[in-house]
């Protein structure tokens, strides 16, 4: 083989490394800069019981990249529900309720999603109230930075029409029956 030859191989042997390296250098910065994203979501319904409202708000994180996000112990997952009261000329916020550690130090792995349920007693139902205004966030801390992300959502859940436990004889009823 000729000089030329050879030297074309080598060339061709260098430009394949680099173009391996700047390939991999590439695929670091991608993980690092967005491995660790995800969406939270929040949904609520309100039900009427024995003259009592029960919400239940559905909050959810779907992790989109390819590592794990630790939630914390205590304030990492919150939910809130507000009540939203009717006056002349808009809505106002009334009353709240929070729930904190939603998810309790869990984990959520890329591609997957953690979901759960938390049902808020919210006593009598006051004339004024047209529904309430659920919102739910996330914190995750992130890894050797401290640095922390937030995902949040918020939905609104109208008043419910009907009431839960009646329509059947034996006092145990099921579904919702229109008042």
């Amino acid at each position: 083989m000729d000089i030329l030859g050879v030297l074309w191989i080598d060339a061709s042997e260098v430009a394949g490394a680099i173009a391996t390296a700047l390939g991999l250098l590439g695929a670091v910065a991608i993980a690092v800069f967005y491995g660790r994203k995800a969406t939270a979501q929040v949904t609520g319904e309100a039900y009427v019981a024995d003259g009592a409202v029960l919400l239940s708000a559905r909050p959810s994180v779907s992790a989109v990249g390819l590592f794990r996000l630790k939630l914390g112990d205590h304030d990492a997952a919150t939910i809130r529900v507000t009540e939203m009261i009717h006056i002349e000329g808009g809505l106002r916020d009334g009353r709240h309720w929070d729930a904190e550690a939603v998810f309790g130090g869990s984990f959520v792995d890329g591609g997957e999603t953690l979901l759960t349920t938390v049902v808020f007693p919210l006593g009598a139902l006051p004339a004024e109230v047209v529904g309430w205004r659920v919102s739910f966030g996330v914190t995750v801390q992130r890894w050797p930075s401290g640095r922390q992300w937030s995902w949040a959502d918020q939905v609104f859940g109208p008043r419910p029409t009907g009431t839960l436990g009646a329509g059947k004889e034996d006092g145990h009823g099921e579904g919702i029956v229109d008042d």
